[in-house]
């Protein structure tokens, strides 16, 4: 039987991957220029504006997974698959002015990618087994056009992700 994909475990790594990275995310809540929040799920848009800030989410993306089947079936069953699927990224951040909110955000789209793309396959930190063939940044775009020029903004970042499984 092929086994399925554990989607809480390969967030949960990235959300692990970005924490490590202190350019981008520290406890400290007066440092403004790295995420005080990293985390699993999508955000409350209803409560949004009393997140503390900066804060990132790891979340789906609205189409989850494609799933190819490449191998052959034996006993009635598929032996090996390809899925890809997409996470999103989503941050916000809270500046003096749409300006310098905007600065922020370009600095920390520019971290999360670098951090992305410099750990292709979701290592660990220290080191163990991939959960993922590939990781990728394939788009960003504005959280909500409605709040650019605020003091409040956000980015999405798009990952398409790539997974073997048998």
């Amino acid at each position: 039987m092929v086994t399925e994909l554990d989607h809480d475990a390969i967030k949960a790594r990235i959300v692990a991957i970005l924490k490590d990275n202190s350019a981008i995310f520290t406890t400290t809540p007066s440092d403004l220029t790295r995420f005080r929040v990293i985390e699993k799920g999508a955000p409350d848009f209803s409560i949004l504006t009393s997140q503390p800030f900066p804060h990132c989410w790891v979340t789906n993306d609205d189409i989850i997974e494609d799933d190819i089947r490449l191998s052959q079936i034996t006993g009635n069953q598929a032996r090996f698959s390809i899925i890809t699927f997409n996470y999103l990224i989503i941050f916000a951040v809270q500046g003096k002015d749409g300006g310098t909110s905007e600065k922020l955000l370009d600095d920390f789209a520019k971290e999360v990618k670098q951090t992305i793309k410099a750990n292709y396959q979701l290592v660990p930190v220290g080191g163990g087994d991939n959960l993922v063939r590939s990781c990728w940044p394939v788009q960003q775009g504005v959280l909500n056009r409605n709040l650019t020029g605020t003091q409040i903004q956000g980015r999405v970042i798009r990952l398409k992700l790539e997974a073997h499984t048998s």
